[in-house]
């Protein structure tokens, strides 16, 4: 390990002690590879997702109104607790080895380190959400005709703060005992707001209301994305002071 990098020296290679192209694929590699090697948690996750939504597909009848009414947020419920698996192991390899410290001594800010990781997990969570909604379409004998492209609008509204506070809670939580239960238990107050607007806007998607019915959920959603990334450009070269 490069253990001998004196903290805060840039890397080598970096221009103007900022990061280039090709040390941002080189980041985005280790925390890919983080999730797919080594470790079942990309695995798990998917059949977290293939589980729950095999057991939630059961309480309604398919193609029912029911059907209509409750599919958007059972889908939101199982999107919820597979982006949460996959956040809380975001940090767990590099805290378990203090890997985080030497990577971050060669980095020239520590935002870097955090932003590979929303970067690479965001990727992973798309890629859990797409194999999801597969196995949603057969289990709940969907129709995504005049459908997708206003809900992958909602999913990315919502999503994208979600993945960036679960990283600032994930970073700031990294070192702490009891992490495995503080990370849910402090996401979950903070972003339920976001998933029950999600939750209703995927409702109005799934029962046909005209476009303009999603302009004020829609609304709320990046209003959300603001404020969370307001809070994350303040809060995320802070988190590894410490480190």
């Amino acid at each position: 390990m490069r253990e001998s990098i004196p903290a805060g020296e840039p890397i080598q290679n970096s221009v103007g002690g900022r990061l280039v192209g090709s040390h941002w694929v080189g980041l985005l590699w280790k925390d890919w590879r983080l999730l797919t090697v080594g470790t079942p948690a990309l695995a798990m996750v998917v059949l977290y997702g293939l589980l729950m939504l095999a057991i939630l597909s059961v309480s309604v009848e398919p193609g029912s109104r029911a059907a209509r009414e409750w599919a958007g947020p059972l889908l939101w419920v199982v999107f919820w607790f597979t982006g949460q698996v996959l956040m809380a192991q975001s940090f767990e390899h590099e805290r378990i080895r203090s890997g985080y410290t030497v990577v971050l001594a060669g980095l020239p800010s520590p935002a870097a380190f955090f932003w590979s990781k929303v970067l690479a997990n965001f990727l992973a969570i798309a890629g859990v959400h797409a194999f999801v909604l597969v196995m949603f379409t057969v289990f709940f004998d969907w129709s995504w005709q005049g459908r997708l492209g206003r809900f992958l609008l909602v999913w990315l509204s919502a999503i994208l703060g979600y993945v960036l506070v679960g990283h600032v809670l994930g970073a700031l939580l990294m070192e702490t005992r009891q992490r495995g239960l503080l990370f849910p238990l402090a996401l979950f107050p903070i972003l339920l707001g976001t998933f029950m607007v999600a939750g209703r806007a995927t409702i109005l998607v799934f029962q046909d209301y005209p476009g303009q019915a999603l302009i004020l959920p829609l609304g709320l959603l990046w209003l959300g994305n603001l404020l969370n990334l307001i809070v994350v450009l303040l809060v995320a070269p802070r988190a590894f002071t410490d480190a």
